[in-house]
């Protein structure tokens, strides 16, 4: 049986997005192997995108709860008049998608909802009709969208809010929450309860909605309301310098405020701050849903100051939370760095994870030749060519190994610089439906 969905990933070399199809082969037993249309479609090998075996990645997905719904939530119509509150707009997507995949949802995040519009031709600060949105999540692949407006009289804020269901076309009945506008995080998990607990979700809680509503939005932590506010102001910045000024602000308003750490720190890092964007990111704990990301961010401003030992304890605990490729990829740089010779098993592991990459071919190859073997380094490195003939540090090694002479200068290993965990719960959502699709039938 055949299961496919399509995934988008990002190329930080190239530093443009890419839809992709990958197809699901599922047998009688499970899961056979996941491939990659770009690679399927050229007519040459069809190769896995994660560990041709898929173990590592099962019993990792065993090991974690799996999501049920890709989600879109889309920022909320500011329907009132009150000026300087259209920063609330995006804070919607965020808090109630932070919420949702607490539970079981897998969100299309601000940055793959943007770019995935504009691919479709709508504006990013547009209004789509509700016609559009529909037709806008069938293209995303999306199973529930969440939609939404707010208004604020001077001393009440009020929200309307529905979730559609994109298989069955409806519409949940529609939430309304009110409050004082110090009210207003609260009024955002109050919503989040709600559609948790719909019919296309959860479903009704039993026993006392109420009194469960409460405990649930007792127990979530945000931060101050002024920080919020920098923190949204600062993600939709369109200027670096902006964006670094709000999201520092925010920081500093709230400093356990994991969400503004993260992004202030991918700020920083773009910048090259190496050494303040791994000050930054220390600050978010393990506990967070955040830390994968932030260690993988760390291990890259680790590994450009040159402390290896550090980047390697920050790779591998983003390996051991999820098997992310360019991860392993970067933790066996780490260690190749270092000197050690496990290097060579990381590498290993990203070329069967992703036998189109030619930097994994190269990677392995560097080790493999360092190692002595320079039998398998000289396949690798054909095998990086045939996938980029342009490849010149990879030319540059196997023409040394071929003629038996020395190198100009010694080659460095290739650093994959994008964390994708979105692509990586998508693939994780569609295998366990293509399971279940399977099971079912007769």
């Amino acid at each position: 049986m055949i299961e496919s969905f399509r995934a988008r990933r990002f190329s930080a070399e190239s530093g443009t997005w890419h839809w992709t199809l990958h197809l699901i082969l599922v047998d009688g037993c499970g899961l056979t192997a996941i491939y990659n249309q770009s690679t399927l479609f050229r007519f040459r090998h069809i190769s896995a995108i994660f560990f041709a075996s898929c173990t590592l990645f099962i019993s990792t997905a065993a090991a974690q709860e799996s999501p049920q719904h890709l989600v879109l939530v889309l920022p909320f119509d500011n329907t009132g008049k009150t000026p300087g509150l259209d920063w609330m707009s995006e804070a919607f997507p965020e808090t109630i998608g932070r919420r949702l995949t607490e539970e079981d949802a897998l969100i299309i995040n601000r940055s793959d909802r943007i770019y995935a519009f504009e691919r479709m031709g709508i504006p990013g600060n547009s209004h789509p009709s509700r016609a559009t949105i529909l037709m806008s999540a069938k293209e995303m692949d999306v199973d529930l969208v969440v939609m939404g407006s707010f208004s604020f009289d001077g001393s009440q804020f009020t929200v309307h809010a529905q979730m559609l269901s994109v298989k069955s076309l409806r519409m949940t009945p529609e939430i309304v929450e009110s409050g004082g506008i110090a009210q207003f995080m609260d009024i955002m998990d109050s919503i989040a309860w709600d559609l948790i607990h719909s019919n296309v979700m959860h479903g009704p809680v039993t026993g006392d909605n109420l009194t469960q509503k409460r405990a649930y939005i007792a127990s979530k932590t945000s931060p101050r309301l002024d920080a919020y506010e920098k923190y949204i102001r600062g993600v939709s910045a369109s200027g670096a310098k902006e964006k670094l000024l709000l999201l520092q602000e925010a920081v500093q308003f709230s400093q356990d405020f994991p969400e503004a750490r993260l992004a202030c720190g991918e700020v920083l890092y773009n910048a090259k701050e190496y050494s303040k964007s791994e000050e930054i990111l220390k600050g978010i704990p393990d506990s967070s849903p955040l830390a994968g990301e932030a260690h993988f961010y760390s291990g890259l401003a680790q590994i450009f100051t040159g402390h290896f030992d550090r980047a390697e304890d920050s790779f591998a605990s983003v390996v051991a939370r999820l098997p992310l490729i360019e991860a392993v990829n970067n933790l066996g740089v780490a260690q190749a760095r270092r000197g050690k010779k496990t290097a060579i098993e990381q590498f290993f592991k990203a070329t069967e994870a992703d036998s189109s990459d030619p930097d994994y071919h190269f990677n392995l190859a560097i080790a493999q030749w360092r190692n002595g073997s320079m039998q398998e380094a000289t396949s690798q490195l054909k095998e990086a060519l045939a996938i980029d003939s342009g490849f010149s540090d990879a030319k540059s090694l196997l023409d040394a190994i071929v003629n038996n002479q020395p190198l100009a200068h010694q080659p460095l290993e290739r650093v994959k610089l994008n964390y994708d965990e979105t692509s990586y719960r998508q693939l994780q959502l569609e295998i366990e439906r293509a399971k279940l699709r399977k099971t079912a039938r007769p």
